[in-house]
């Protein structure tokens, strides 16, 4: 997502052949189209598998992403070494 980016250049995007790119911003001058070599070595990310990763049920050694939202929330650092007892929700 780009700021700079005006009516006629968000309209040639979906037109735009494989590995090209369109470069922009307070660095260049005007917007330039340019082709992008392959990467090398290539990642992993034809076909990622979102719906499976996740409903996929977490490992004991997933991080406790509650946990760290409420201390980011409360300008804390998570300490995962601090034992808090989990609170039970009430029905």
């Amino acid at each position: 997502m780009v700021s700079a980016a005006n009516e006629d250049i968000l309209q040639q995007l979906p037109i735009l052949p494989q590995q090209h790119v369109v470069i922009m911003g307070d660095a260049v001058r005007t917007p330039v189209q340019a082709r992008m070599n392959n990467a090398n070595p290539r990642p992993n990310s034809n076909n990622p598998k979102f719906i499976e990763n996740w409903t996929a049920d977490l490992g004991e050694n997933f991080p406790n992403y509650v946990k760290i939202a409420e201390a980011w929330e409360k300008g804390e650092k998570y300490n995962p070494s601090k034992i808090e007892p989990d609170i039970e929700q009430e029905e």
